[in-house]
């Protein structure tokens, strides 16, 4: 598996990704609908550095998106394609999150969502309650 820093030519792919990813757990087609531009890519993130793909066999496989200001870091989005799923992609995404905030400074990594909160607490992060705020550890 690789993980690289996204181009700014796979914004369309990997807000595809996302949705297909969003959809795999269940939600109506009004709501992907509904969220499909909160969860859209955006090419000014993948400038900004802030975008992370993890690739297996060459084709993307997940996505991350990473803000990190001060002491603390953000998971704005994990997702992994529905096929990839079990196959460590997420894990992948999460380890790197955290190696790039311990490396930034960051004592803290803050999850936008419930669900990134609880898997990242199943993989090992030290958890503070269900507001998805999570202490990163050392990784490798």
């Amino acid at each position: 598996m690789l993980i690289r820093l996204a181009r700014r030519n796979e914004a369309d792919e990997l807000s595809a990704l996302v949705m297909r990813a969003k959809a795999h757990w269940g939600y109506d087609a009004a709501f992907l609908e509904a969220c499909r531009d909160d969860l859209r890519v955006r090419s000014e993130q993948i400038a900004a550095g802030a975008v992370w793909v993890a690739e297996l066999d060459g084709m993307a496989a997940g996505v991350l998106e990473l803000a990190i200001a001060d002491s603390e870091a953000e998971v704005r989005a994990c997702f992994v394609e529905p096929h990839a799923i079990g196959r460590g992609v997420g894990r992948a995404l999460w380890r790197h999150a955290e190696a790039l905030a311990m490396a930034a400074g960051a004592s803290a990594v803050r999850c936008r969502h419930v669900a990134q909160a609880v898997f990242a607490i199943r993989h090992g992060a030290g958890g503070v309650g269900m507001c998805g705020l999570c202490r990163p550890r050392r990784v490798g």
